[in-house]
């Protein structure tokens, strides 16, 4: 605790998450939220980005979207695919951020591109319903295909829904394309930054 009171915004954010989930403390909603706002006014991005969740969910602090997406927005744009993935929503939904398809498939393909199968099942879902992209089956296999690899059980049933629509040969070249593919860092568009 003597280095989070010292302004250690890695200190701070440790601390927070022990509020958080009530690790060797009492779980307090409060306390979690006062410490990563210590954290993230320092630039923490974790710390920014579970603001934003708080924000978004308003869990002890009052529900409030647009604060919501400015904390995940300058999370997104230290490169946190988690923040990401959640500036993405507020954009699909219009939610304390523009509503736009194509900034929602951006940044969920930023957070896909880092590897979260949760980004990558939701690009897989723009891919399939041409949401925010031009509509492409076999890239949507492609992106379930690795969500499904990492974990995410939404995209398992989802190739059992599209592979009826998609021939063998295509389905193993998503699958070539899959085991290629790796994480990568990515550049940090406009659209997250505002930088051109």
């Amino acid at each position: 605790m003597s280095a989070a009171c010292q302004d250690s915004p890695d200190a701070q954010y440790a601390l927070a998450l022990r509020y958080y989930v009530g690790e060797g403390v009492k779980r307090n909603h409060k306390t979690a939220f006062r410490w990563f706002g210590k954290a993230a006014v320092r630039g923490h991005a974790a710390a920014q980005c579970m603001l934003g969740y708080y924000y978004d969910g308003g869990e002890g602090v009052k529900r409030d979207v647009a604060e919501a997406a400015e904390w995940y927005q300058k999370s997104a744009c230290q490169g946190l695919p988690e923040a990401q993935y959640n500036l993405g929503f507020c954009h699909l939904k219009g939610d304390g951020a523009e509503q736009s398809n194509g900034k929602a498939a951006s940044l969920f393909k930023m957070a896909a591109g880092q590897g979260l199968p949760a980004a990558q099942f939701i690009l897989g879902c723009c891919y399939a319903d041409g949401v925010g992209v031009t509509k492409n089956i076999h890239r949507a296999f492609g992106w379930f295909l690795l969500a499904a690899e990492g974990g995410d059980k939404r995209a398992t049933k989802a190739i059992r829904k599209i592979e009826t629509h998609v021939s063998q040969r295509d389905q193993m070249r998503a699958d070539r394309w899959a085991k290629r593919w790796r994480p990568k860092d990515v550049f940090m568009e406009s659209v997250v930054c505002g930088v051109s």
